[in-house]
């Protein structure tokens, strides 16, 4: 199909909404890192033990789904310290 004219026009409106957005958004938290692709079985003792090793783990989060509480397979463990986050990389 072919494409409407001005359909490169949409395009740099779309990516000019888009970082409007992104520019309002909150940005990255330094000390915090996300982890994908986890395995059903990981629990957050076993990221809070993995990543102690690079410095003080402040909290861990697994996302689970609402309904199932299963794991989506990605979370995030946030350190005391952003140098701690760092070495964890």
């Amino acid at each position: 199909k072919d494409l409407p004219r001005n359909a490169p026009q949409q395009a740099i409106v779309a990516r000019q909404k888009a970082a409007e957005v992104a520019k309002d958004r909150p940005r990255a938290i330094p000390n915090t890192i996300y982890i994908k692709h986890l395995d059903s079985k990981v629990r957050e003792k076993h990221l809070e033990e993995h990543f102690s090793t690079a410095g003080k783990v402040a909290q861990v989060l697994i996302v689970r789904g609402e309904r199932t509480g299963k794991s989506k397979g990605f979370g995030y463990v946030e350190f005391e310290d952003p140098s701690a986050a760092m070495a964890a990389l």
